[in-house]
């Protein structure tokens, strides 16, 4: 609950914001309430599942989440052109508000953990400790290629953050001169694709091995954002579209496939820290996305020096971002053929009747 109140007042804080240091500090205080919502309610639902129910829980656990961007883009748009841009942020206030409420009425209260207490004689040694209790955790080859591997992948393909929702709608609106109404409704397209897969992973994971679909997601996708960076005015926009969903269709697969992979052999009283673990690398490395495809754009500005952004630097940054995404391949080809074997109710039952 604490986590959904700092989340809707900073929304109120970005709403009123009058100037852009106030707008940077109210987005990272909701930052910090939104990240503390996820690995929070994932465990909550790891907790009361068991392995061969993961891949079921993960999708619905995500399928909520995949709302906010399926109606954001062009909600957001809309409500842009026809009002301010402030008014995007007036939205989060009732549905936080309907979510304390929900939270309070129907969540009960989880029982309290036994931890051991800090080193009063140095939180150097404590932190130390924590670090190195966590990072332990990526001796465990599925949680280690989830994490580590698909970092890389969500650094370029994040849902709500990372270089894919940057780079478009700036092609969009700076490249091609789209309203950001018009945008929206293009751009919706890849959590479109998020949504309609979901439910479609375990039918993938019947056929196929987790370490197939999660090679078979990181070429794909490279070859969306290769693919995204011969884009022009030329284009129509429903082609512009079609390439935008089939991206959201194969990025949602892996998200999938790595989030129940993640916890499949991880220990249930260590999966408080593999939540927490895991919850950081995605949100940092989805900022690296963003920073590797901001950067390289600014690069090629600094090298051509030109004031103002033109088409060949964008398509450098879906280059570049590309590259980020193909650097998991290698980590994923190592996992074994059985990788992630029964995180999903039809694999069990195979394994039973063999």
């Amino acid at each position: 609950m604490w986590a959904i109140a700092t989340f809707t007042l900073a929304s109120v804080a970005c709403a009123a914001a009058m100037n852009l240091p106030q707008l940077l500090a109210a987005r990272i205080v909701q930052g910090l309430g939104g990240a503390m919502m996820v690995p929070v309610g994932r465990l909550i639902l790891f907790r009361g599942v068991k392995r061969e129910e993961l891949l079921q829980a993960t999708t619905w656990l995500t399928m909520p989440a995949l709302v906010g961007p399926l109606l954001g883009p062009p909600l957001g748009g809309f409500l842009t052109d026809a009002l301010t841009w402030r008014s995007i942020f007036w939205v989060n206030v009732p549905v936080g508000a309907v979510g304390l409420l929900l939270t309070w009425k129907l969540l009960p209260p989880s029982p309290p953990e036994s931890r051991t207490p800090p080193d009063l004689r140095g939180m150097l040694l404590s932190g130390t400790s924590l670090s190195l209790f966590m990072i332990s955790l990526l001796s465990i080859s599925t949680f280690h290629a989830a994490t580590v591997a698909g970092s890389l992948f969500r650094a370029g393909a994040g849902a709500g953050a990372g270089a894919l929702p940057f780079l478009v709608p700036l092609t969009l609106q700076t490249g091609f001169g789209y309203s950001a109404t018009a945008n929206g409704l293009v751009t919706f397209a890849s959590a479109l694709g998020s949504f309609c897969m979901r439910p479609m992973t375990a039918l993938a994971l019947r056929r196929f091995s987790v370490r197939t679909v999660l090679c078979a997601g990181s070429v794909c996708f490279a070859a969306v954002l290769l693919v995204c960076s011969t884009m022009s005015q030329a284009w129509p926009a429903a082609a512009i579209f079609l390439l935008l969903l089939l991206g959201g269709l194969g990025r949602s697969l892996s998200f999938a496939t790595m989030g129940a992979l993640a916890f499949a052999d991880v220990p249930r009283p260590r999966l408080a820290a593999a939540t927490s673990f895991q919850g950081t690398a995605q949100q940092l490395m989805k900022a690296v996305g963003v920073t590797v495809a901001a950067g390289t754009i600014q690069a090629t500005m600094l090298v051509s020096d030109s004031a103002h952004t033109e088409r060949w630097q964008l398509a450098c940054g879906f280059i570049a971002t590309a590259l980020v995404v193909l650097a998991s391949l290698p980590m994923f080809a190592r996992l074994s053929l059985d990788a992630g074997e029964g995180i999903s109710a039809p694999s069990a039952k195979r394994a039973e009747r063999t």
